[in-house]
């Protein structure tokens, strides 16, 4: 029993439109192919079975764009930042990674879009600088692109969890920036907040020499 076509005039196939039955060609073995227009603006010809299936999406286009893009990836895989995100997942997901207590295991995660896609991260913090490391502002915060920047080292150390943040005239630093800042030693605002002296206090009072 001969098989009748079905109609797919006018019905869309990802990028592909089709506009009318396709002239018959050798090519198609006998086959229903269609004519089709592409988001891109070229037509081509397809057989209607590989349109139903999903194995025609566009012109070839679609193809190209993925191939494109597969090999950009690659081409940042031995970058700094692919590292800092590889690294960065590693801590959140991977239970038999040796800091993942301190990440996942106390439910720091990174955001879907970073997790699925190494290239959503890098439009987001683009290259890593030389000396420089990924870094949180908020330690109990996700990796996201509002919680994360391009740390120097200074600034990582000063932005761990067993630093002491004190605000004063709405400026919030670890003890150890604000020894730097007022040339203290470092353990001046340590012992003088030990004896119960208030921040103000602490940071403002002049050093007896």
């Amino acid at each position: 029993m001969k098989s009748i076509a079905i109609d797919l005039h006018g019905r869309r196939f990802v990028r592909l439109q089709v506009i009318c039955r396709a002239a018959p060609e050798p090519r198609f073995d006998k086959r229903a192919a269609w004519h089709c227009l592409c988001d891109c603006g070229k037509t081509v010809d397809v057989i209607g079975k590989n349109l139903l299936t999903g194995n025609s999406k566009s012109c070839g286009c679609l193809r190209d764009e993925t191939a494109s893009l597969n090999n950009a990836t690659h081409r940042l895989i031995h970058t700094r930042a692919y590292q800092a995100w590889g690294a960065a997942k590693t801590r959140c997901y991977n239970t038999r990674q040796r800091c993942y207590a301190n990440y996942g295991g106390r439910g720091i995660i990174m955001c879907q879009e970073w997790r699925d896609s190494f290239e959503a991260f890098y439009a987001d913090m683009g290259e890593c600088p030389p000396g420089y490391s990924l870094e949180r502002r908020n330690n109990n915060g996700p990796y996201a692109a509002d919680n994360c920047y391009w740390a120097t080292r200074l600034e990582q150390n000063n932005n761990t969890r067993t630093n002491v943040f004190l605000t004063f005239n709405g400026e919030r630093l670890s003890v150890s920036a604000w020894t730097r800042r007022l040339g203290f030693k470092d353990s001046t605002i340590k012992r003088r907040l030990y004896r119960g002296w208030s921040v103000e206090r602490a940071l403002t009072t002049p050093v007896r020499h």
